[in-house]
């Protein structure tokens, strides 16, 4: 981190305060393993996976300490491949994070930009993924709720309330650029709130977006939806509307998590719903040592996946850690087993057996 202080002759042409204290933090990590998985397409392979641990990514982020307990505070943050060192998304180049704003210790922060949603911010600490397991294997189909932050919301405001006797609030608005003839083309609105006491936690999320792209093909495994032929390219809904309610309870060394999403899908006047169905459980055996398990069912025009996952986290130092995870997925018949990131299997059932390692900096 380095420190920087601007003369008061400069601050006095221009009637600022002299010698603001400013920082700025270069950060990333690194997340690389090798799989194998039992099918894909139809047949076994051996791959390498990227970010199935934590997110492979850099990002720099600063604040300016503007007095009377205000900060100005920014983050630019980008995702690419370790395994080929290509960006995560060519046509953005800060695509996790890229925003601008004011933080007050008593009235909290509100920021601008391109950002992850409150659902990824607030609800992930309650998902058998994320934070509880460490494994993005157990990512919901397509991540259309949200919960990994592969999908943000562009040209949004989003504010973070302070914690007030346990409660915490978010609201965000975005899609405020629209496109030609028509300013709510991509318009978002969310609010979540958490209340923590102790080792007990629960939070809920609402939040509606339209014309919504979705990797509805290669996320979900999906042929066909709403009678139309899927394709490679993403699935456009008219609107997704998402909800999420859960409960953590952390008495160390254990975390426990239940987690309940909804996301109703909308398309030229008809609906699907995708709903999830989430526990997990982790034990820190050691500073070093945390073994977790979970599960998560699934049901999606007609199809329910049962999914389910055991992990092993070793931490070799303060910033690197290796791990080894076993997914397994099953499908109803007639439906074929996708386990997030992975691919289809080209059959009801799909297993995944990894080992990887991951390095902070």
């Amino acid at each position: 981190m380095k420190r920087y202080c601007l003369g008061a002759a400069v601050f006095a042409a221009i009637s600022m305060p002299a010698c603001a204290q400013s920082s700025v933090t270069l950060y990333g990590m690194i997340d690389l393993g090798v799989a194998y998985v039992s099918k894909l397409g139809g047949a076994s392979a051996v791959k390498m996976l990227d970010a199935t641990s934590v997110p492979t990514m850099w990002g720099l982020t600063g604040a300016e300490d503007l007095g009377g307990g205000t900060r100005a505070v920014f983050k630019l943050e980008n995702g690419f491949l370790a395994s080929t060192g290509a960006q995560i998304n060519p046509n953005s180049f800060f695509n996790r994070q890229a925003y601008v704003g004011l933080a007050n210790r008593d009235y909290g922060t509100l920021t601008m930009g391109h950002q992850a949603s409150l659902e990824f911010e607030m609800i992930s600490p309650l998902y058998a993924a994320g934070w509880t397991l460490g494994t993005d294997l157990m990512y919901h189909p397509g991540n259309i709720d949200d919960l990994f932050n592969s999908h943000q919301i562009d040209s949004s405001l989003k504010y973070r309330s302070p914690v007030f006797k346990g409660f915490e609030i978010g609201l965000l608005f975005g899609g405020l650029t629209g496109v030609a003839g028509d300013p709510a083309y991509a318009r978002a609105y969310q609010a979540a709130a958490t209340y923590k006491i102790g080792d007990f936690a629960a939070s809920a999320f609402y939040g509606s977006e339209n014309h919504r792209a979705i990797m509805m093909l290669s996320g979900t495994g999906l042929i066909t939806l709403f009678g139309q032929r899927l394709s490679a390219a993403p699935f456009v809904a008219d609107n997704v509307k998402n909800v999420a309610v859960g409960l953590r309870y952390a008495p160390a060394p254990y975390v426990f998590t239940a987690l309940f999403t909804q996301s109703r899908i909308g398309y030229q006047g008809q609906t699907s719903n995708m709903n999830n169905y989430d526990l997990a459980a982790s034990w820190r055996v050691t500073a070093a040592l945390m073994l977790g398990a979970g599960y998560t069912q699934t049901h999606f025009v007609g199809n329910v996946t049962n999914t389910g996952s055991v992990t092993v986290n070793y931490e070799l130092s303060k910033r690197t850690g290796v791990y080894a995870n076993e997914v397994f997925q099953r499908a109803s018949s007639g439906h074929v087993a996708d386990i997030s990131t992975i691919g289809p299997a080209g059959c009801r059932s799909q297993n995944v057996v990894m080992v990887g390692m991951r390095h902070r900096f």
